[in-house]
């Protein structure tokens, strides 16, 4: 194998050869080149960079062939950067930065600790959404965490489609998602206008409702069969005569918009109440069996990203400090 000729122009320290092929560089090169810079001694930059300083030498003059220029003066007693060096240095070391942050930024994807959660949840569970995302960020300061409203079977929709990778709903429309349930709350109150002859009462029996309209969420945007909500009630039995009306709406302070125009009365949970303090509606305690309506974290049951595992057991630390209490992580 014949030698490579190197000449070295005095006037800009440019190198020369008629051969111009040799390896490319690599990082560590550029390590080397960084740390001898700083160093400005080789025995010491070697014993740094774990190598000889015969091999260092080499790996700097390889660099330096591939960079056409030179970078060290080197005598019996000193090192010295040369001034096309100085000017290079700034860069290589840019450079090493942001290789050193992709190396990071690597890892944290492959570990899960990065990256964007895409998450959907249904009317009044902004509050536990809150405090569920704000947790999620102390354990996962670098998780974006990116929020939209919506019905609980477009979340189930858009959980399953890949739309989204988590929600947070009041019911399961369709079997392909994995649950966990945050909470469940009775809906015990019944919201009505003030007007309304109930009123009178401190509190409502299901023989009170005789002969009431109840409001409803409509089919065609909660995403349920028909009456399914109003079956699974206990208003449901026939010889109440308690009449549904389905409401193109989907949020409590639509639907309590509804109530004091005098549409209907309303069961409502009690966390309603706190989330939406009404004048024009007024609100009395129901004795009787109630509904429990349940606060569910659903996710894809056959694609559950490593972001999406950290929420899950997030959340399922989080119910697990509730005991019973509205004042947990995820209490709303």
């Amino acid at each position: 194998m014949s030698a490579v000729v190197l000449t070295v122009s005095p006037e800009s320290g440019m190198i020369e050869s008629a051969d111009r092929w040799w390896p490319c560089m690599d990082a560590e090169q550029l390590r080397d080149f960084a740390t001898l810079a700083g160093e400005l001694h080789f025995g010491r930059t070697a014993r740094r960079r774990f190598t000889s300083p015969q091999t260092l030498s080499r790996r700097i003059q390889d660099l330096e062939r591939e960079l056409g220029v030179r970078l060290f003066q080197r005598t019996s007693r000193r090192v010295e950067l040369t001034p096309a060096a100085s000017q290079l240095l700034v860069r290589v070391l840019r450079i090493l930065e942001e290789l050193d942050g992709l190396r990071l930024d690597a890892h944290d994807l492959a570990a899960g600790t990065t990256g964007s959660l895409r998450m959907m949840y249904s009317a009044g569970t902004g509050e536990m959404v809150g405090k569920i995302v704000r947790q999620l960020r102390v354990e996962y300061p670098k998780v974006d965490t990116i929020l939209e409203e919506g019905s609980s079977a477009k979340i189930n929709e858009a959980v399953v489609l890949g739309k989204i990778d988590a929600g947070i709903v009041h019911y399961i429309t369709l079997p392909a998602v994995s649950s966990l349930t945050i909470r469940t709350e009775p809906r015990n109150i019944i919201a009505m206008p003030l007007f309304h002859p109930l009123t009178g009462l401190s509190e409502v029996t299901l023989a009170d409702l005789r002969g009431t309209t109840m409001l409803f969420s409509d089919p065609a945007i909660a995403g349920v069969e028909p009456n399914v909500e109003w079956l699974r009630g206990p208003w449901s039995a026939p010889d109440l005569d308690i009449a549904p009306r389905y409401e193109l709406v989907l949020t409590e302070s639509e639907f309590l918009d509804r109530v004091a125009a005098g549409l209907g009365i309303l069961p409502v949970r009690s966390s309603v109440l706190r989330r939406n303090p009404r004048s024009d509606v007024a609100f009395r305690p129901f004795v009787g069996p109630t509904e429990e309506v349940p606060d569910l974290l659903i996710w894809s049951a056959t694609k559950a990203e490593l972001l999406v595992q950290h929420l899950v057991r997030v959340v399922q630390r989080a119910v697990a400090s509730q005991d019973g209490s509205d004042d947990g992580c995820c209490g709303s």
